[in-house]
């Protein structure tokens, strides 16, 4: 931001300070005034001239967009609540791409085991030969170079990515390998963290949050251990029953009574996945 004031500031001195032969601007239609030559030029070093100059420039440089480059921020894209990869599409552009690879990631992760590891590709699957210039006429046909237009990043051999050349002019890449690999490496690191692979396998189709009571409650990332100290009344939202923890010291196998919801608002609640584990949600913190 200081460096766009001093801009302006600098910009509004170089065009007041400019020579005229009238008070007028570029393709204003007033305040148009020869000097005669028998006038005395004023001995202020900037007469009014230059200050009616300096407002109104002032003035249209409040209304005017700013013609500096502003670096638009790119869309991250995070699985199991870490960043992989950033995009450089327009925002719009960024977030349905990621909510697609969102459902393309859940429905591969559900076939997968979270105690073997997972392998991540690249996969040409668009192929040009190009041939290439000869060195001199009445020469042997030049070899033909191939030239991969498009790739596929696969996890455990099937496609999560497809990356194409538009995807490297919007990246500043350099070819589509170049970029299909970097992003399997950065999918492969992250896969590479027996966490992860828990937590997606444990998480996969429960949403990121969750409304219970007017608060809202945040995904949080391990299984929570049974100990028999789960209740429920049969609440549910978005079709999945809601359970809370009852402390220890309670008559906590008295299961004939039907159980009531804590007075107040619990920190954790937690709700069954595809699995039958129960997985936490944390209270969010305003």
């Amino acid at each position: 931001m200081g460096s766009s004031r001093e801009n302006k500031t600098e910009l509004m001195h170089k065009f007041a300070s400019q020579p005229s032969r009238s008070s007028g601007f570029p393709g204003c239609a007033f305040g148009q005034r020869t000097r005669n030559n028998n006038e005395t030029p004023s001995r202020s070093p900037h007469g009014w001239h230059y200050w009616l100059r300096i407002f109104i420039l002032s003035i249209c440089l409040q209304i005017m967009p700013l013609t500096t480059a502003i670096a638009e921020a790119a869309t991250t894209w995070r699985i199991a609540g870490k960043p992989v990869i950033s995009f450089a599409y327009e925002d719009a552009i960024a977030n349905r791409k990621i909510n697609q690879l969102d459902q393309r990631l859940e429905k591969i992760v559900v076939q997968l085991n979270p105690n073997q590891a997972w392998q991540v590709d690249v996969q040409p699957t668009q192929v040009e030969e190009v041939a290439a210039s000869s060195s001199s006429a009445g020469s042997e046909p030049a070899a033909k170079t191939k030239i991969v237009k498009a790739a596929a990043i696969r996890l455990q051999g099937q496609t999560l990515i497809e990356v194409t050349e538009t995807d490297v002019q919007v990246h500043n890449a350099t070819s589509v390998l170049d970029l299909a690999n970097s992003w399997a490496r950065s999918l492969s690191q992250l896969f590479a963290q027996p966490d992860v692979r828990q937590r997606l396998t444990a998480t996969v189709g429960l949403p990121p949050q969750i409304g219970y009571r007017g608060a809202i409650y945040q995904l949080e990332a391990e299984v929570a251990i049974d100990r028999g100290l789960f209740r429920t009344n049969g609440d549910r939202v978005n079709g999945k029953i809601i359970f809370w923890q009852v402390p220890v010291d309670q008559n906590v196998y008295n299961i004939g009574l039907k159980p009531e919801a804590p007075e107040e608002i619990p920190e954790q609640i937690f709700t069954l996945n595809r699995n039958l584990l129960f997985i936490p949600y944390r209270l969010r913190q305003n």
